[in-house]
C-alpha cells in the first residue's frame, strides 16, 4: 500500500544497505512524494534524504501533507527536477 505523501520506497538493495536509524522511516506508509522531492533531490546526499524522511514522520499531518502536494505540483509545473 502507498499514500500520496510519505517517504519514497527504496529499491530492495538500497533498503537492505540502510543503517538501523534509517530503517525507522519504514514505520510510516510510503508515498509518491515527500520533502526530498521538493527540496532539490538531485543535490541531497542519501543521509540527508533519510533525515528528511525522519523529520517528515515527526511533522506528519494533513496540513503538512497538503503543503507538500502543493509544492510537488509547483516543482512539476516549473520542470525543476523530476518528481
Amino acid at each position: 500500500d502507498m499514500s500520496l505523501v510519505g517517504p519514497r520506497p527504496l529499491p530492495v538493495n538500497e533498503s537492505q544497505a540502510c543503517e538501523d536509524w534509517q530503517r525507522d522511516r519504514l514505520e510510516v506508509l510510503p508515498g509518491m512524494t515527500c520533502t526530498w522531492q521538493v527540496e532539490g533531490k538531485r543535490d541531497i546526499p542519501f543521509r540527508d534524504w533519510m533525515r528528511m524522511d525522519l523529520s517528515y514522520m515527526r511533522k506528519q499531518s494533513l496540513l503538512f501533507d497538503v503543503g507538500l502536494l502543493f509544492r510537488t505540483a509547483l516543482v512539476a509545473l516549473r520542470m525543476k527536477g523530476s518528481v
